[in-house]
């Protein structure tokens, strides 16, 4: 409805207004004491078990419009030891407005005075994207979809050698599939090794460094993690055989007393023979 008359108009805007004020300030004593339990930089001396759901979105070129939900639950396996760091599940969900779904769950758990660190992680992806071809030369002529489905599940286990400094094993399996949407397009009628998906089982060390004051909510100090994977020859068919490694370096400085400095740089390389395209996409 529209309202041409200026003084309903504005009589309309004062009445909804009112309508409104009760549940808004409600919403606004919930959000502050949502972010005062979660962003402040208090000492966590409760150590109460907190489960946080918020609603998430962000845009690309790739996936238009992407929106889901998440949920961070926080708890203490030792609530009595003030050095152990808190613990953590994070669930996430989300779906694009170009038809791709993701959902994860990640695990953080931190034995007492931090002495092992036990990580995990499930996710899988509904993802189907755009092919032109590989190298310099490609042409939006050339254009298939390709309809990517991964899954992966990962376990890992550290345990500390000295301040700040872990060392552990980790263990992970995976699948791939990545059928085409057009018989006589520029990838199905291609023969790229492993373009119809495969699976793989690795095997891994890592070492990391990690003198954050806090895991959530960072503010100060330094985080590395390397670690090297090795995939056998389990599987038949064009699979993948060689090695993983993958370098994550973070580092946290406090620029004001709300204000945070985060650098992050990564690395990843794959070794071996040939590598599958399920691999490079």
């Amino acid at each position: 409805m529209v309202f041409k008359s200026k003084g309903v108009y504005v009589g309309f805007l004062a009445i909804f207004g009112i309508f409104l004020s009760a549940p808004v300030m409600g919403q606004k004593k919930m959000m502050d004491k949502l972010i005062h339990k979660f962003l402040s930089n208090e000492k966590d001396t409760v150590k109460k078990n907190t489960f946080f759901p918020f609603p998430v979105a962000s845009m690309s070129p790739e996936t238009g419009l992407e929106y889901g939900v998440a949920a961070l639950y926080s708890f203490y396996l030792d609530k009595q030891d003030t050095v152990t760091r808190v613990s953590t599940i994070n669930i996430m969900a989300t779906h694009t407005t170009h038809s791709q779904s993701k959902a994860k769950i990640v695990s953080d758990v931190w034995s007492r005075d931090n002495r092992y660190h036990y990580s995990s992680e499930l996710r899988y992806w509904d993802f189907p994207y755009s092919f032109y071809g590989i190298g310099a030369n490609t042409w939006k002529s050339n254009k298939e979809s390709i309809n990517e489905k991964r899954a992966r599940l990962t376990f890992a286990i550290d345990k500390q050698l000295a301040k700040s400094y872990y060392a552990g094993l980790e263990t992970g399996i995976a699948s791939f599939q990545h059928p085409g949407t057009d018989p006589s397009g520029i990838y199905s009628a291609h023969q790229y090794f492993g373009k119809s998906g495969g699976k793989r089982i690795y095997f891994g060390v890592r070492q990391s460094y990690d003198s954050r004051d806090k895991v959530t909510y960072t503010t100060k100090g330094l985080y590395g993690n390397l670690r090297v994977d090795y995939t056998p020859d389990f599987f038949s068919g064009e699979q993948f055989s060689g090695w993983q490694m993958a370098f994550d370096g973070r580092y946290f400085t406090s620029l004001t007393d709300k204000v945070v400095l985060a650098l992050n740089g990564v690395y990843e390389g794959t070794y071996g023979s040939r590598v599958p395209f399920y691999l490079m996409s």
